[in-house]
Formats: structure tokens, C-alpha cells, sequence
């Protein structure tokens, strides 16, 4: 079966990644992972915390899931509504390592990702998952621009 990876963080650009990913896979008879990547190192851990020393992390990460699956749902939902096969995952780890690793277990023959999902100080900070795919992924990777 041919698979394609699509990306999502639920950020402005999400519609239109979805919209780029459904014609992509019907066109070439694809099915789709949709996947998100909840980030296992927050900013905190910069500054020599770890989430036992803040029990609010463990609620943050709680409440991080449960809307991470409710909004997986619905992006999922849309896609189907388009016509497209698909199975959601949602994913632990640093973004760009968690969604290459990703690829690899399913065998995808494409990665699709948004531009960027975050503000100019986010990419400053986290840097651009989109970038590091396109320069370490073994796969062809499409990059939607999500500016608007």
C-alpha cells in the first residue's frame, strides 16, 4: 500500500496542509497517516526543570493529549470528508526526530508538512521542523506555505 505522512500542528496553516495532502492522495491513490507530535521537551527543561519538580507539567501534558485528540479528530474527520483513507497518530518526541522515525516504520513514500506553525520566536527558538525534514528525511518531502 502507498502511504504519504501528513503533518499537522493545528496552527492556522492545518487547513491547508489537509486540502494539499487530499489532493495529493487521490491523485495518486494514496493512504494517509495523519500525524501530530506532542514535544517531549518543552522550554522549561532549558532552565534545569523537569516535569517532576512542576506538577502542574504533568496537567499541562494531560490536557496537551486530551486536545490533541479531539482536534486529531476532527482534522482526520475533514480529511475523510474529502475522500481520502486515514489513520491518526499521535506521536511523543521532538517533532522533526519523532515524525522522520515515524516515516521509517510505516514505509511512506512522502512527508507532507506545513511551512512553519509557530511565531517568528518560536522558529528562532525551536527551529523549523519543515527545514530539518526537507535537509534529513530519506523521503520526498512537500512543504505547503501556510503564510497567509
Amino acid at each position: 500500500m502507498k502511504t504519504i505522512v501528513v503533518c499537522i500542528d493545528f496552527s492556522h496553516g492545518t487547513e491547508r496542509i489537509l486540502k494539499a495532502a487530499s489532493k495529493l492522495a487521490k491523485a495518486l491513490q494514496e493512504h494517509v497517516y495523519l500525524v501530530h507530535v506532542i514535544d517531549d521537551t518543552p522550554l522549561y527543561t532549558m532552565y534545569g526543570m523537569y516535569p517532576e519538580e512542576i506538577p502542574a507539567m504533568a496537567e499541562y501534558r494531560e490536557l496537551a493529549s486530551s486536545r490533541a485528540r479531539q482536534k486529531m479528530e476532527d482534522a482526520k474527520a475533514r480529511l475523510e470528508g474529502m475522500g481520502v483513507a486515514v489513520v491518526s497518530e499521535i506521536l511523543d518526541g521532538q517533532p522533526q526526530s519523532a515524525i522522520m522515525d515515524f516515516a521509517v516504520k510505516v514505509a511512506t513514500d512522502m512527508v507532507v508538512v506545513g511551512t512553519h506553525g509557530h511565531s517568528a520566536i518560536g522558529s528562532v527558538l525551536m527551529g523549523s521542523v519543515a527545514s530539518g525534514l526537507v535537509r534529513q528525511a530519506k523521503v520526498p518531502v512537500l512543504v505547503v506555505p501556510c503564510d497567509e
